[in-house]
């Protein structure tokens, strides 16, 4: 398999490569060799797929998979599972991710994009983490996808609660901006909250220049909302 994996790459320079790893077909040791090898081929993202996932097992691959990398699991992933490096991957998309807890989420710092597709979060949950986001003065994430929790519809009252939010149109979709306390500080200070289908949830931030009439107007009603207080 490897002689004609070097023969397509010596003809082909690719931008980016992507290693798929079957853990319905491999075994652990055929699995952790086609790892190394992607990883000495300096592979840009790593995708795992397909199956159940023992706690061993993933934690054996995350322990040598860098940081530096994307990372996708598409297999089923333990409910109680932990990893000191689960939220720190360049990009992440977990299929199983009822796991992962609000701290794992405040947790994650300069990560390009999060994608969570099966989770126990509800909209309490997810108003506290964007109140963190708030408040937080360091960069989190570009882009974040999540399910909210199976049964559990979106309630954008509850979403928005004690959030200075400015309400816009993107199409025929009410989208949310909502920015850093201290947007002075940092790039990615401003956020836009969307909703799709009633049980997702998708938040991109960006600097200050990409909505500047945006930022403007929270700005204004921020300063407003000081002297009510």
């Amino acid at each position: 398999m490897f002689d004609l994996y070097n023969l397509v790459m010596s003809l082909y320079a690719p931008a980016t490569i992507r290693w798929v790893l079957d853990v319905n077909v491999l075994s652990r040791e055929t699995l952790l060799r086609y790892l190394d090898k992607g990883l000495s081929e300096n592979c840009s993202e790593i995708s795992i797929e397909s199956g159940d996932l023992s706690i061993e097992r993933l934690t054996e691959l995350m322990d040598r998979i860098p940081v530096t990398k994307e990372l996708k699991v598409t297999s089923r992933i333990p409910s109680n599972f932990k990893h000191p490096n689960s939220f720190k991957y360049r990009s992440i998309w977990y299929r199983s991710a009822e796991w992962v807890t609000l701290d794992d989420l405040k947790s994650i710092r300069n990560v390009d994009s999060v994608v969570l597709k099966w989770t126990n979060f509800d909209c309490k949950d997810m108003n506290e983490f964007l109140r963190y986001w708030v408040d937080y003065d360091e960069e989190m994430m570009k882009r974040l996808l999540l399910r909210i929790r199976e049964g559990a519809l979106i309630d954008k009252n509850i979403l928005t609660d004690q959030l200075l939010v400015l309400k816009a149109k993107k199409g025929k979709s009410q989208i949310y901006y909502i920015k850093k306390r201290n947007h002075k500080t940092g790039n990615l200070v401003l956020g836009r909250l969307e909703f799709v289908y009633g049980r997702w949830m998708r938040f991109f931030t960006f600097d200050s220049d990409h909505c500047p009439r945006s930022l403007a107007i929270l700005e204004e009603m921020e300063k407003k909302a000081k002297l009510k207080k």
